[in-house]
């Protein structure tokens, strides 16, 4: 029993760290690419661009949601993990295609290699998240726990 405690906090924090990872990989993302693809940062533009990018706040709601509400929203783990590996998997494509590993796009110059660092390190962060997702196990639900204890009957009340 101790050591279902233990794993059920590890997992309440790491939902935690998830939610506040998604609000900080938003920005990490978002402001690089407005200044590359907006450099005089008209509004609309910027708007646009954070409209695309709006799914992005669904997963950290999902992650917050699970932390303060695990019996509740159990079932957005698999879901959370299904926009993750969208996540790594374009995030790695970008690493590779922009690296010359694949030649899809214009090659990054051997210098400015650095700049794929970013993007990298978040990809391989979104890969942990994902296997942490792929394992969470929903808490025990204590409605279900209360029913099985010994000695426990149900009363019927008739009107006359």
């Amino acid at each position: 029993m101790k050591n279902y405690i233990s794993i059920m906090r590890v997992q309440r924090g790491l939902l935690f760290l998830g939610g506040i990872w998604e609000l900080i990989r938003m920005p990490l993302l978002f402001l690089p690419l407005l200044l590359v693809l907006n450099p005089s940062f008209h509004l609309t533009t910027n708007l646009a661009l954070i409209w695309l990018g709006g799914p992005q706040i669904f997963i950290a709601a999902g992650f917050i949601l699970l932390f303060f509400y695990p019996d509740r929203y159990g079932g957005f783990a698999k879901l959370l993990a299904v926009g993750k590996i969208l996540q790594v998997v374009t995030g790695f494509g970008y690493f590779l295609a922009k690296s010359g590993i694949i030649p899809l796009s214009s090659r990054t110059d051997p210098e400015d290699l650095r700049q794929l660092l970013v993007p990298l390190f978040i990809s391989i962060v979104d890969l942990i998240f994902f296997f942490f997702l792929l394992s969470y196990k929903q808490p025990a639900s204590h409605d279900h726990a209360r029913a099985e204890l010994p000695g426990f009957q149900e009363t019927l009340i008739e009107e006359e």
